[in-house]
């Protein structure tokens, strides 16, 4: 739109607006950013405006795509006509450019089939890994545990032979007791045995009439 005809319709709304030097700068700023509508032109909706834009977005395609057929096209019609070195030696390069192309597809899809192969041993090497550290670790703890057992086992152990000595040792402390005790009655009664039979002739007389006084009472 001309600068002339936008300072109009400013002017115009200005003069619209009341005549107010604020309210005319508003107006003009409303009027320079959407001419159309200050001017009382039609404006598209957002909606048309995209519809327009895909329409011509397609027709560009449209012309792109009968472009490159075009060019396909002549492309062919000149590798037909005989008699050329170029287009045997172009079509010579192009078989190697094919061939070359499938050796590099077939190369990267073995690369990736490999890759992948790699990828998948990785995760197996990592998941046995970490079993057999979950292994080891409950290995450990079962050892520790055992160690344990065995630990207070052996206590027990040690404390129950510690009793047995000791009472080992009072055994033979009552044996011994005992024997002595025993000895020294086989010595009091052999000096008793020794005193009876070395009594006198009178003891025996006594003891004779004590036997017939009392013969209930008897073994002196």
């Amino acid at each position: 739109m001309p600068d002339w005809h936008r300072g109009g319709n400013a002017r115009h709304l200005s003069a619209r607006s009341g005549g107010s030097p604020v309210r005319g700068r508003v107006v003009r700023a409303v009027a320079a950013r959407q001419p159309g509508r200050a001017a009382g032109l039609p404006v598209a909706p957002a909606g048309e405006r995209s519809m327009t834009l895909l329409r011509a977005m397609w027709a560009f395609l449209q012309a792109a795509f009968a472009l490159i057929l075009s060019w396909a096209t002549d492309l062919l019609t000149w590798l037909r006509k005989p008699g050329s070195v170029l287009k045997s030696c172009c079509a010579v390069l192009a078989v190697i450019c094919f061939f070359a192309a499938l050796s590099s597809y077939r190369q990267g899809q073995r690369v990736i089939v490999v890759t992948q192969q790699f990828t998948q041993c990785e995760a197996d090497r990592k998941a046995e890994a970490d079993a057999a550290v979950l292994k080891r670790a409950e290995l450990e703890s079962n050892v520790a545990d055992k160690d344990a057992a065995l630990t207070a086992i052996a206590e027990r152990l040690q404390a129950e032979a510690d009793n047995l000595a000791k009472l080992q040792a009072r055994n033979l402390a009552l044996r011994a007791e005992t024997e002595a005790a025993t000895a020294e009655a086989a010595r009091s009664a052999q000096a008793f045995k020794q005193q009876y039979d070395q009594r006198p002739v009178e003891c025996t007389a006594a003891l004779k009439a004590m036997a017939q006084a009392c013969p209930t009472l008897g073994g002196y």
